[in-house]
């Protein structure tokens, strides 16, 4: 099965813990969408769904403020918090995709 599939994320929303020590809007669930487009027919399959995040940790001296959280970082997490539920959810949109390209079933209309 060949693959022109790009993928795209979107998060429309991130819900945090309002004070966590010394750290206000500390993200621990992340919504998401993902998105993937076959770029030669244009095809798309979008799936959506939460993903938990550890919390932050005061000992790790990597927190980011969430005013400067980019996309990048919060898709770095969410692929990172999904281990292997990741190519999971890919090949799944890739499989949807290529069953849109090359249909095994098809609906007609009446002989008559």
């Amino acid at each position: 099965m060949a693959n022109n599939n790009t993928y795209t994320w979107q998060f429309p929303a991130l819900e945090v813990t309002k004070q966590q020590g010394d750290y206000t809007d500390v993200v621990y669930t992340i919504h998401w969408r993902l998105n993937g487009v076959d770029q030669t027919t244009s095809h798309s399959i979008e799936l959506y769904g939460v993903q938990s995040v550890a919390p932050y940790s005061p000992d790790s001296g990597s927190f980011i403020a969430y005013n400067q959280l980019t996309k990048e970082t919060v898709t770095g997490w969410v692929i990172g918090a999904m281990g292997e539920r990741y190519g999971q959810l890919t090949s799944s949109i890739d499989t949807s995709i290529y069953a849109m390209i090359n249909p095994t079933t098809q609906q007609l209309a009446p002989p008559w």
